[in-house]
């Protein structure tokens, strides 16, 4: 066998070999491997050859043999089959996936500012006391257009006029039979009329009591005033006069002496203001 032929051949073992090795092309077929061989080797046969190419012999070239060359096919064959592909590397897992980072945490609120407490609301101030009512002002010494009709009397050194019209009546007081009342020290006592009990008032105790001196009292008579349960004692009447307003000198200060009219001059007597008189009486008994 010439040595392009030897050539040839082991080409063709190893293109069969590629050919195993390559997954994408058809399997190689040893019988068509085999019949190229042999159409090869009849038309390398028939050709004549030239001494020259005859092969030598020696120990430098060994003699080719079909069956060792066929088993070595086999065995290199065989030995192909049983080279298995490679097995595909198996995917890298995928990475975990990172963990989410845990949230952060939300800041705890500030507590809100406790309300400033509200101001004390100001003691309402306290109500003023109500002024006391303004005592009732002493009835105006009366000016009259015409004449005051009066009784004339004595009371201790002192000569009143009284107006007449608030007169109700006179007695004699050693006939009177006086109840002793210990109520007040300027009553002398009560006595009944009509069954009205009427007071008996020392009335220089009550008009003049700066310089009055009960031993030296010389009381006989009495007048009572007219629907007021009160009676002045006097020590004599004197008889009645008409005093002309012109005639009186007004009392304009009534807080010195409220029972004071006014004056006349031309009688020397002092007028009562008779209304004054009974609401200081009644005043003064109630308290």
């Amino acid at each position: 066998m010439s040595e392009e032929t030897l050539n040839r051949q082991q080409q063709l073992v190893k293109d069969y070999l590629d050919s195993l090795l390559k997954e994408e092309q058809n399997p190689y077929s040893i019988e068509s491997a085999l019949d190229l061989s042999a159409s090869t080797v009849v038309d390398v046969v028939e050709m004549p050859l030239v001494a020259a190419e005859l092969p030598k012999t020696g120990p430098e070239i060994e003699e080719l043999d079909l069956a060792d060359m066929e088993i070595s096919l086999d065995a290199e064959i065989n030995q192909t089959q049983t080279i298995q592909p490679e097995p595909e590397p198996e995917p890298e897992p995928e990475p975990e996936p990172e963990p989410e980072p845990e949230p952060e945490p939300e800041p705890e609120p500030e507590p809100e500012p406790e309300p400033e407490p509200e101001p004390e609301p100001e003691p309402e101030p306290e109500p003023e006391p109500e002024p006391e009512p303004e005592p009732e002002p002493e009835p105006e010494p009366e000016i009259a257009a015409e004449s005051l009709k009066c009784l004339l009397v004595k009371m201790y050194g002192v000569k009143l006029a009284l107006p007449i019209k608030y007169l109700q009546g006179a007695h004699d007081l050693n006939a009177m039979n006086l109840g002793l009342s210990t109520q007040s020290d300027w009553i002398l006592g009560t006595y009944s009329e009509s069954g009205e009990i009427v007071q008996v008032v020392d009335t220089g105790m009550w008009i003049i009591p700066e310089r009055y001196e009960p031993d030296r009292a010389d009381y006989a008579e009495l007048v009572k005033l007219k629907g007021a349960g009160w009676a002045l004692t006097i020590d004599s009447m004197l008889g009645s006069k008409e005093i002309e307003a012109h005639q009186i000198n007004w009392n304009n200060n009534s807080q010195s002496r409220p029972w004071l009219l006014g004056t006349c001059m031309e009688h020397q007597c002092a007028v009562v203001n008779v209304p004054a008189l009974l609401q200081g009486f009644n005043t003064a008994n109630r308290s």
